[in-house]
């Protein structure tokens, strides 16, 4: 009777772990000391999408308060 528990309780500890993990890729050379005042020290590049064909952008938007990137050969356009 506690093998479900456990095993609900091990799925569900496992899918919140990973659904507010980032993926994180690459690093940032700081050739210049000067980017720190605009790049924080701790700041990781983060990837926040994938499965592209082939991307153009990122633009920023005051506008509409975010970002906007295209799939050139999908002819889409996204914001996030």
């Amino acid at each position: 009777m506690n093998n479900p528990i456990i095993l609900y309780i091990m799925i569900t500890s496992f899918i919140t772990t990973n659904s507010f993990s980032q993926k994180t890729i690459g690093s940032i050379d700081r050739i210049e000391k000067e980017i720190n005042s605009l790049i924080d020290k701790n700041t990781k590049i983060e990837v926040l999408a994938d499965g592209f064909d082939w991307s153009e952008g990122p633009v920023w938007s005051n506008e509409l308060n975010g970002l906007l990137f295209s799939d050139v050969p999908q002819n889409k356009i996204y914001f996030w």
